[in-house]
């Protein structure tokens, strides 16, 4: 993070903004302010921000049109000629669509509506290879949010079931992680679900 930058971060839960903050201080970064704000109805004026960074959070807006006015709302945000990074799940193919708390759409879906909001796609790739692999363990944590659902993270399980799956889902990351950003920037970048999108405003003429 730039120190003289002026940074906003919003958030809809109050408790990430209190652990934001916390952290923020932590390491005394007193250029940034945080909102209690919803990315679909932003309460800032129009070309406020040269960049806008978005990692993980409308892939969970279940709502189409609430989706779409979220990036219509990060856009109208960005000052002409400036940017909008996402990373979100945007694969280029996809049987399954939905869980409990994530709607994943399709690349395309994301670049023609940047498009119509007056952004367009200046580079893209793919990320985290491994993720189809390691996801298998992660599946019943990213559709229910429930701790103990995620064996990954709870390695110090008494069953040996769950400690197991842990130990394992862990290797398999290991040996992915040193891959995955080299390979992304492949053409088999292609098969990541998980996509980084750098988007730049139109200006638009008078």
């Amino acid at each position: 993070m730039l120190k003289n930058a002026s940074v906003t971060g919003i958030d809809l839960s109050i408790k990430m903004i209190e652990l934001a903050k916390k952290k923020a201080y932590r390491y005394n970064l007193k250029n940034v302010k945080f909102y209690k704000m919803d990315v679909a109805e932003l309460h800032f004026p129009d070309d406020t921000f040269d960049l806008v960074n978005c990692v993980t959070v409308i892939q969970h807006i279940l709502s189409n049109q609430k989706w779409k006015n979220g990036i219509h709302e990060m856009v109208r945000v960005t000052k002409p000629n400036g940017y909008i990074v996402i990373c979100e799940m945007a694969p280029l193919l996809t049987p399954v669509k939905y869980t409990r708390h994530t709607y994943i759409r399709r690349m395309k879906e994301y670049v023609s509506e940047f498009a119509k909001a007056s952004a367009t796609l200046l580079y893209w790739r793919g990320m985290g290879l491994s993720y189809p692999i390691t996801t298998w363990f992660l599946r019943k944590f990213s559709s229910s949010f429930v701790e103990k659902d995620a064996y990954y993270y709870n390695a110090n399980k008494n069953s040996i079931l769950p400690r197991f799956l842990s130990f394992l889902s862990k290797i398999l990351t290991i040996i992915a992680e040193p891959l995955d950003y080299n390979l992304a920037k492949t053409p088999l970048g292609i098969l990541s679900p998980i996509k980084i999108m750098l988007f730049k405003k139109v200006k638009m003429k008078p």
